[in-house]
């Protein structure tokens, strides 16, 4: 049956549809924390700079920087070099994404590549500074889960990471945990499972927790993305009004061939709002963990010691050495890296790891939550218009290598729930802004797959 619909009767919608999302967002209008930079109508900016031989560079000046933003010079203020001096204890966050080894049937042991994980999650907080750090720990599955909030006890981290990493106990993924609900109570009465009054920073990271847990079903719905990406996008929205720089550590197992096009879409959406956080996120590649270097050699009729012609060749894979009478044969592996995994990773400061756990790796990558440069500048655009805005640094010193954030999304502060609008209901929140009301908008329709 065809229906016909009147252009009146299309407004009446879309204005129905965008003042439920205005009265979500109406909260997001309130001041965010003095600390945060949207509040302060500035763009706080964390960088690390290394020489060619990746040593740290720990002299680096204003002057010695070009900074671009949206194409055109910024001047930076506030430009200082930390050095585990921060007031505040840095936020360290680990995530282990489990959503795609649940789907696997096999209920034997488990896997080298979770004890991988489990090993890599180990190393750095044991490389950690005692002083200065605090930590979380999630993992996904069909949801996100709290299994630790914020906490210095290295004790209590470990056995967090261990419970990450262990099987989950059947049923028990849609319920919330003792965790969870301790976490839920002090959130919002500012008591602790004993009925104490907790300090006010504690009831703030609290909330800041509690909003990731509770928004991040909400943006897999809007958004129609899987529970990995919309934790992340939960979590890097809700520590938006936390202070200083904070640090998301992403262990994943997904493959590139499962992320689609709406993923990629939201990965560029959690990069812009990281970088609006101050928060970087680096990556461990756990489906490729192990594999780097790995060599398999056969030996065939070779007389031991005998001295064999061997030709080389490049492969996608890696390289693979061939003897002339096909008698031996070294395949020399190359970890295989997900594109869309480094970029989220770069883009947003951090580093991108895969292969074997090689210690000096981890080293660099504690160095760089431990010592970087934190600047700030003032966007020349201050609307919240919810469009990704490029920043570009370029150093000026020769042989120095710079990594920051790529860009930002101009986001209005979020909500003291922690929930803030998302891009693409800027354009209509803008439109009902205006007075008189428009008699026409501009819409998109699409058809969704379920």
């Amino acid at each position: 049956m065809k229906k016909h619909y009147s252009a009146a009767g299309i407004l009446f919608c879309a204005v129905f549809v965008g003042s439920l999302s205005s009265s979500r967002a109406q909260q997001a209008s309130v001041p965010a924390a003095k600390s945060s930079p949207a509040s302060q109508d500035a763009m706080q900016i964390f960088l690390s700079a290394h020489d060619k031989k990746g040593k740290p560079i720990i002299d680096l000046k204003a002057d010695e920087l070009s900074v671009t933003a949206d194409g055109s010079p910024v001047k930076l203020d506030d430009f200082r070099f930390v050095n585990g001096d921060q007031k505040t204890p840095e936020l360290v966050t680990f995530v282990f994404d489990r959503s795609v080894l649940e789907e696997n049937r096999d209920r034997g042991k488990k896997s080298s590549k979770i004890l991988s994980a489990r090993e890599a999650a180990s190393k750095i907080l044991e490389m950690l500074p005692e002083r200065g750090f605090e930590l979380s720990v999630f993992n996904v599955d069909s949801r996100l889960h709290l299994v630790q909030d914020f906490t210095a006890d290295r004790y209590v981290l470990g056995k967090a990471i261990d419970t990450a990493t262990e099987k989950p106990t059947s049923g028990q993924s849609g319920k919330a945990s003792a965790t969870e609900k301790q976490l839920i109570t002090m959130a919002l009465s500012g008591k602790d499972s004993n009925g104490k009054r907790v300090t006010p920073r504690e009831r703030h990271l609290a909330q800041s927790l509690y909003a990731a847990l509770k928004n991040s079903g909400r943006i897999a719905q809007d958004r129609h993305i899987a529970p990995s990406f919309s934790g992340l996008m939960a979590l890097v929205e809700s520590q938006q009004n936390l202070p200083g720089r904070k640090t998301l550590v992403y262990l994943s197992w997904i493959d590139q061939a499962r992320i689609k096009d709406k993923e990629r879409q939201a990965l560029e959406a959690i990069i812009g709002s990281a970088n609006q956080a101050g928060v970087s996120i680096d990556v461990i590649d756990c489906s490729a963990l192990g594999q780097h270097g790995s060599k398999i050699k056969t030996l065939n009729n070779i007389t031991q010691g005998a001295v064999v012609q061997m030709n080389t060749m490049r492969t996608p894979g890696g390289s693979v050495t061939i003897a002339p009478d096909q008698s031996t044969l070294e395949v020399y592996e190359d970890a295989p890296v997900d594109a869309d995994l480094k970029h989220l990773a770069e883009a947003t400061g951090g580093s991108y790891f895969n292969g074997d756990s090689q210690r000096k790796v981890f080293e660099q990558l504690v160095g760089d939550m431990a010592t970087y440069y934190e600047a700030s500048f003032v966007p020349k655009s201050k609307e919240y218009d919810g469009k990704f805005h490029p920043i570009e640094v370029k150093p000026l010193r020769k042989g120095l290598k710079i990594r920051t954030q790529t860009g930002y999304l101009a986001l209005p502060p979020s909500a003291e729930d922690g929930s803030t609008p998302q891009p693409f209901e800027l354009p209509l929140l803008k439109l009902l802004k205006q007075s008189p009301l428009p008699s026409e908008v501009p819409f998109r329709a699409a058809i969704l797959d379920l």
